[in-house]
This record gives C-alpha cells, sequence and structure tokens, in this order.
C-alpha cells in the first residue's frame, strides 16, 4: 500500500432553535504524493512569502488574516485564514496585511503523480 495524503472537508450548519444540521460540504480527498512538505512560517509585520512552489495541493491555516495570490500573475485575495487548493500545480504567495503584527502560518503542501 502507498502513503497518501487523506484529508476531509466538512461545513455545517447548525440551527441554534430548531437543533437541524444542515450539511453543504462532505467531502474526502485522498492522494499519492511523489514529495511533500510542511511547516511553520512567521511574516513580519507587511511581510510577503512564496509559501509553496509548484505544488498541486496546499493547506495553509494562519492565525490573523492574510492575503495570497495563486501564482504571480494571479488576482490577490484578502482576508483569508485558511487556504485549499487540490489540481494543477500552483505557486501561492501570501502577503500580511497588517502594519503592527506578525502573522504564522501552518502549511502542507505535496505534488502528486
Amino acid at each position: 500500500m502507498s502513503d497518501s495524503f487523506n484529508t476531509t472537508v466538512a461545513i455545517s450548519y447548525v440551527d441554534a432553535d430548531t437543533s437541524v444540521t444542515t450539511r453543504f460540504i462532505n467531502e474526502a480527498l485522498s492522494a499519492i504524493p511523489e514529495g511533500y512538505i510542511s511547516g511553520k512560517k512567521t511574516l513580519a509585520a507587511s511581510g510577503v512569502a512564496t509559501i509553496c512552489t509548484a505544488q498541486n495541493y496546499v493547506f495553509l491555516v494562519a492565525n490573523a488574516a492574510i492575503t495570497y495570490k495563486i501564482n504571480s500573475g494571479g488576482d490577490a485575495q484578502t482576508g483569508a485564514t485558511a487556504f485549499l487548493h487540490n489540481g494543477d500545480a500552483v505557486d501561492i504567495i501570501v502577503t500580511n496585511p497588517s502594519t503592527t503584527t506578525s502573522v504564522t502560518i501552518d502549511y502542507v503542501a505535496m505534488t502528486t503523480a
């Protein structure tokens, strides 16, 4: 059996008055990596970093809002604290929009066959 990465993505809404749960997404992703990286990166105030280069799968979570861009020509997305990509190989460029505090980003990325 090959090593694999398994990710579960689930988003549910629970109505407090009726206790009814509505599930919007319940998806399991599995991929066999050719190689992977993981770690933690701290961006200083107004810092910029390329978190992952040419990766098919990227997951990151930050302890404060970040701005990210997919590849150098992509549009910047603001106000995110988490990001998941599973598809073609991409570069993820992350910016800390804060001018006063640093932000810590935990990430996992891999290249698949």
